[in-house]
């Protein structure tokens, strides 16, 4: 890989503090934050306000994030009442007492016990579990940096 597309990636992958000023960018109206995308400022901004408008209907936590809230719910005390309360099916380990509300993490989570690494890096052979850490690795082969 020549030096200008390894700058051109590595431009792409690290963050920018000199944006361009083409680029229209959005000012939190209580802070110096700005970000290129409104949904970003508008989300910052629930810092300064405190609101919390995701809620869990199980225990009442709230978060600024649905993420976080979606998060939450994989808890395993939310999980348990969240399976008697919405009637969502959950899934058990047949070896060890992990359970989830999700067919893919048990499937994922299960790999645990079979030792199977199905993610094989195809320059080195290096194996994974895990589909992210597996992404992870390739991308440092792409950057040139393994």
């Amino acid at each position: 890989m020549c030096d200008y597309l390894k700058n051109v990636i590595l431009q792409i992958f690290v963050v920018n503090k000199d944006v361009s000023p083409s680029i229209r960018m959005f000012q939190c109206p209580s802070c110096p934050y700005s970000s290129p995308f409104k949904y970003n400022v508008n989300k910052h901004k629930l810092i300064h306000t405190g609101e919390r408008p995701y809620s869990c209907r199980i225990c009442g936590k709230a978060f600024r994030d649905p993420s976080n809230l979606k998060k939450h719910i994989m808890l395993p005390v939310c999980q348990k009442l969240f399976s008697c309360a919405y009637h969502v099916k959950i899934y058990n380990c047949q070896s060890c007492p992990y359970s989830t509300p999700l067919p893919s993490n048990l499937r994922r989570h299960t790999l645990i016990h079979t030792g199977e690494r199905p993610y094989v890096c195809k320059f080195c052979g290096k194996s994974f579990r895990d589909q992210s850490y597996f992404k992870r690795h390739n991308k440092q082969h792409t950057l040139g940096r393994i």
